[in-house]
């Protein structure tokens, strides 16, 4: 994630871009959300460059209606409502070339009205933001603070065999786990979920991160 070592809430980025045009804000933005919409786009059966050209239509559409405050904060994560925008233009992608046989009708006509997110984007969407929230926590924390919770939460591996790889104690190595697990957990809330406590753009700002933790 090109913006991992300078983590900005997802709040921030919004609130930067409903001020105005803000292109650090704008490529933030597209950035952290845009894989899982291409990925959406071509699974759907579209090609890599209309894909690529349904993602950056939805969110551009999402900006403009952010902008015109038709956020739905009821609706509380953020995928929830982009995945409106983009099943919206990859159906007009694939009205355009083509691309929509009967399985693909099927597959929209079964979602139609439930207000329910596509399991397929789903899984797309939080399998990416884990990635960048992991990214995020590794760049923030240093030696055997990583490299404990590496061990143990994406290796798998015994709490005995990783307090002998690092030299510390097991309960050390307890605290250190459970204290990138705390900051993952709260990096996805920051990225999934913007104002969730409420707050209307403006009244957000990002706070320093101790980055030699």
């Amino acid at each position: 994630m090109d913006d991992a070592a300078a983590w900005i809430t997802t709040s921030t980025v919004l609130e930067r871009l409903a001020s105005g045009a803000d292109e650090d804000a704008w490529g933030t933005f597209v950035r952290r959300f845009r894989g899982p919409l291409v990925g959406y786009g071509e699974r759907r059966g579209l090609s890599a460059s209309d894909a690529e050209d349904a993602a950056q239509e939805a969110l551009a559409a999402f900006v403009e209606a952010f902008r015109a405050g038709r956020f739905e904060r009821e609706r509380g994560r953020l995928s929830h409502w982009l995945y409106g925008f983009v099943a919206n233009a990859v159906r007009r992608a694939q009205a355009r070339t083509g691309k929509q046989d009967a399985q693909q009708l099927s597959h929209w006509s079964a979602l139609e009205g439930t207000g329910e997110v596509d399991p397929e984007f789903e899984e797309r969407w939080e399998r990416e933001v884990l990635r960048q929230c992991l990214d995020s926590a590794r760049a923030e924390f240093r030696g055997s603070t990583w490299r404990v919770f590496e061990a143990l939460a994406l290796e798998g591996r015994a709490v005995d065999e990783v307090a002998a790889e690092t030299g510390l104690s097991r309960n050390a190595v307890y605290i250190a786990k459970h204290r990138v697990l705390a900051r993952v957990e709260a990096l996805i809330a920051e990225c999934e979920t913007p104002f969730a406590n409420g707050a209307a753009p403006g009244a957000l700002r990002d706070t320093p991160r101790d980055a030699a933790r």
